[in-house]
């Protein structure tokens, strides 16, 4: 009875932690989303649009498409997020848990920039994006990797310290 209720404790916590995760990455998504629409607009490529016309045009008004850029721009920063909690688990080799990370990413995010019109679908176009997303991806695990590895040695020399 302990065990399971214990067992159940923990489900409630990583429930809770997935939420929290899934917030933030939510609020984080949409304001990246809209930062990323400016681009366009700061170096001279348009005039404002905060959407793509493809995707004004398939929902029939501007308001529209906008939200559901927001909306959609929040779900891709929530399963960003929520995601980095695979890195949580022990039982996982770290890049296993980089690999299924990232593979979440991209399961999302294609079709969701397809829908909103972020790139075509001209196989070159969507290769160079995955090219562009692993990229960056990669740099970021490594940078990570590099400041937690850091972080880690810190620790270890100050409980050496400790212990002498």
């Amino acid at each position: 009875m302990i065990g399971k209720t214990l067992h159940n404790a923990g489900e409630n916590d990583m429930k809770k932690k997935i939420l929290k995760y899934a917030g933030i990455g939510f609020l984080i998504g949409i304001a990246v989303g809209n930062i990323i629409a400016l681009f366009p607009f700061l170096f001279g490529k348009r005039e404002f649009s905060p959407v793509p016309q493809a995707l004004t045009e398939k929902l029939g008004s501007a308001e529209s498409a906008f939200l559901i850029q927001t909306l959609l721009s929040g779900l891709l920063g929530a399963v960003s997020f929520a995601g980095m909690l695979f890195y949580e688990r022990d039982d996982w080799p770290m890049i296993q848990s980089a690999v299924i990370h990232w593979m979440l990413i991209m399961l999302f995010y294609f079709p969701i920039a397809l829908y909103c019109g972020w790139i075509s679908e001209d196989p070159r176009e969507m290769l160079i994006m995955a090219l562009i997303m692993t990229a960056a991806y990669v740099l970021i695990w490594l940078f990570m990797y590099l400041h937690y590895r850091k972080e880690a040695e810190e620790l270890n020399r100050e409980l050496d310290r400790r212990e002498s």
